[in-house]
């Protein structure tokens, strides 16, 4: 295989970031403030694309993820040169202002990831590692001896969820662990599966609640949620198809797919008051914002190669995300070319969205779509509540001069007069 040059990364990471802070995503049609943007990355494929691609696993933990402030995104990257067999990866943080930026070594195995990131991008962890803004890349040996392997954190970046044991060899064990406490707890086994988790789980923005999928016999499973009440089996224990793959911030909403009727596989909402409701055939739920309310996935579609990414908004039907982004959001001409094929993650007031699909050069890339919502989803609307007014102007004020962040409206690098300018001119009370 050839090899790159040592300084050959480096050099292609730094190219990127300046090409994209110099990204513009196509006015879209509407008028409105929704936004279509590809994001730069490293190609799988040599001469490919020429703005690279992220690439990542269509299925499992080593997914895209967003911040829940909707700023940050974190993927794995492939190399230029990708060669089968031998895989030169490294996970990256991207944001607008500040571009690619490389978080772990280049490796071929044992730095899986990213499978959660903080509200606010500052802290990312893998499966044996975490990055901080501060301390920069650690591997869990560090910070947790013993043979655990994480799946999700918290909203805080503090707290993380996953299995402790040696796969194929031992019964797993769940646990849950704030970074400088004790000994991680060790959560209980469903009755109806004794043989505990597989290797996928999740855990609530609060820390409240975890979900995935408890192995039965045969390698079978159920989605399942642990939380104040203790285990909830949401499906029969039947298929590896049954998995949790997202939760809302408290818990109370669980989303992922499982083998429901009319259809062999659906991707469902469940809710502890409602209990599970299938809602889209043939698909998985992989995300959902703060409260459960919007909720995207990919799915099948017979006589199409690949997923469809599609996306469900409140009690309105799903639909395909691409017939909406064009339809109600007027982005048209800036997808020209594009196939969606899966929503990946979604920020806390679902107007951030990212995912992955096919871009007109036929390459994997990820995408970051900035939604154009009404009400509480106003970007100037700082505290949520459905109006504009002197509560959101205390919040800006109190980020001015920070880098980034949501008060950071025209997402230039920093909060000053020019965000000012585009709250005054949302006033509405």
């Amino acid at each position: 295989m050839t090899r790159l040059p040592p300084n050959a990364f480096s050099r292609s990471v730094g190219a990127l970031a300046a090409m994209s802070t110099v990204l513009v995503a196509t006015p879209n049609a509407l008028g409105g403030d929704a936004r279509f943007i590809p994001i730069p990355g490293l190609g799988k494929i040599p001469g490919s694309n020429e703005n690279g691609c992220y690439v990542t696993a269509p299925d499992g933990y080593s997914n895209i993820r967003l911040s829940a402030d909707g700023q940050v995104v974190t993927a794995t990257a492939y190399q230029p040169g990708f060669v089968s067999g031998f895989v030169p990866f490294q996970i990256v943080r991207w944001t607008e202002a500040g571009g690619l930026e490389q978080i772990t070594p280049a490796c071929c195995y044992g730095i899986y990831g990213p499978v959660g990131i903080s509200s606010d991008g500052s802290t990312i962890w893998g499966e044996s590692w975490r990055w901080t803004t501060k301390g920069g890349f650690q591997l869990l040996s560090n910070l947790l001896p013993g043979d655990y392997h994480v799946f999700g954190c918290t909203s805080d970046g503090q707290t993380i969820t996953g299995i402790r044991g040696t796969y194929g060899f031992d019964e797993l064990d769940i646990f849950r662990w704030t970074v400088g406490e004790g000994a991680p707890e060790i959560l209980p086994r469903p009755a109806a599966n004794p043989l505990g988790y597989f290797y996928f789980n999740t855990i609530s923005g609060d820390g409240s609640t975890i979900g995935g999928m408890a192995q039965g016999p045969d390698y079978t499973g159920s989605a399942v949620v642990l939380g104040a009440n203790g285990v909830i089996n949401l499906t029969p224990t039947q298929s590896q198809s049954n998995l949790v793959k997202d939760l809302s911030d408290d818990g109370s909403v669980a989303v992922g797919m499982a083998s429901l009727p009319p259809y062999s596989l659906s991707a469902f909402r469940w809710t502890a008051q409602g209990g599970m409701e299938a809602i889209v055939p043939l698909a998985d739920a992989r995300a959902c914002n703060a409260d459960g309310t919007i909720i995207g996935g990919g799915r099948i579609e017979f006589g199409s190669p690949g997923l469809i990414a599609w996306i469900r908004i409140g009690d309105q039907p799903w639909t395909d995300l691409r017939d909406y982004l064009v339809a109600e959001q007027g982005l048209g001409a800036a997808l020209e070319g594009w196939k969606l094929e899966a929503v990946q993650d979604i920020s806390a007031d679902g107007r951030t969205i990212v995912g992955s699909g096919i871009n007109p050069q036929g390459c994997a890339q990820g995408f970051l779509v900035r939604l154009d919502l009404p009400g509480s989803n106003d970007i100037a609307d700082m505290n949520g509540d459905g109006v504009v007014n002197s509560q959101d102007l205390a919040v800006m004020l109190s980020a001015w001069g920070s880098s980034g962040g949501p008060a950071d409206m025209n997402r230039d690098g920093i909060v000053n007069s020019a965000d000012l300018a585009i709250m005054l001119s949302r006033w509405t009370a």
